[in-house]
């Protein structure tokens, strides 16, 4: 497995990569890189001939940004396998590499800046959407920076589609899940969600919620199937029920889970739109970790 750290040297990027190891293998291949923005450079700079003549600076704080990540995931006993700068559009960077290295899983912090008006971030939104890989995001949290401790919280969120399956299958295959506490939720709508003409019939009420309930257990057994089929003994599986972004992140929020394991509803690649309004609202504000797991063809 290939994993890739997009670093700027941030408290964030160092939190998502301190977050991320504990979820790795040893023999994984990770990889560093730290993309110089020529954004910011006067556009009479031309690239690459000038680039180290005219700002050595941002080349030197390049390397040392760049080192002092090598020697934060090496301090816990992981090997870095490449480790480089590059000049240009992060997010261009950033996903060609991607594609060209065929990497298995990126990881990234998340600044988590309030009063926004994109959610997320910049750079993190654009990988997460257009990531044809899972993209792991952590957004620095004061009371929740402990990696040492031996069992990892995890929630898994499904909804019963082939997306989110996808995801529970791919989250097993990338990560170290050995010795987790996992725990496997569905949201149910709740009976504000129903048209009124179901709510003033009780008979009627008492159908829709008894079928929830069914499509619910469904859902949380196929999901316990997946796991217990690739040797793993989830925690609990359980629904609860009203606005599903609301839901999970008032549990996560209680709870602290180390990681959140969410699916997308899009191909390879999603945008915006295709990632959907739950993957959003958990991604901007929860105080977990959040993986999101984009579905192929």
């Amino acid at each position: 497995m290939k994993v890739l750290f997009p670093t700027d040297g941030s408290d964030a990027s160092v939190h998502a990569i301190k977050k991320t190891l504990p979820f790795l293998r040893p023999a994984y291949q990770i990889d560093i890189i730290n993309v110089i923005d020529w954004g910011f450079f006067p556009t009479y700079i031309t690239f690459p001939t000038e680039e180290e003549v005219a700002f050595p600076e941002q080349k030197n704080a390049a390397q040392k940004i760049v080192e002092a990540t090598r020697n934060i995931i090496e301090s816990y006993g992981y090997k870095v396998t490449k480790a480089d700068f590059a000049y240009g559009k992060p997010e261009r960077i950033i996903l060609d590499l991607i594609e060209q290295e065929k990497y298995d899983l990126v990881a990234m912090g998340s600044h988590g800046k309030k009063g926004i008006s994109k959610w997320l971030g910049s750079l993190s939104r654009k990988i997460v959407t257009r990531s044809p890989i899972p993209t792991l995001i952590a957004r620095p949290s004061k009371d929740h920076d402990d990696i040492s401790k031996e069992t990892k919280e995890i929630l898994i969120s499904t909804d019963g589609s082939i997306y989110s399956y996808n995801a529970i299958k791919k989250a097993i295959n990338i990560l170290n899940l050995q010795n987790c506490s996992i725990e496997v939720v569905t949201v149910k709508s709740g009976i504000e969600s129903l048209p009124v003409e179901i709510t003033s019939d009780k008979e009627w009420l008492e159908k829709c919620l008894s079928k929830q309930e069914e499509i619910s257990n469904e859902i949380l057994e196929e999901s316990k199937k997946i796991l217990i089929e690739n040797s793993i003994n989830p925690k609990s599986v359980f629904s609860l029920e009203g606005d599903a972004a609301e839901e999970i992140l008032s549990y996560t929020n209680k709870t602290k889970k180390d990681l959140i394991i969410m699916g997308s509803h899009g191909r390879e690649g999603i945008s915006d739109i295709l990632l959907g309004s739950v993957s959003k609202r958990v991604l901007d504000y929860a105080t977990s970790p959040v993986l999101i797991v984009p579905s192929k063809k």
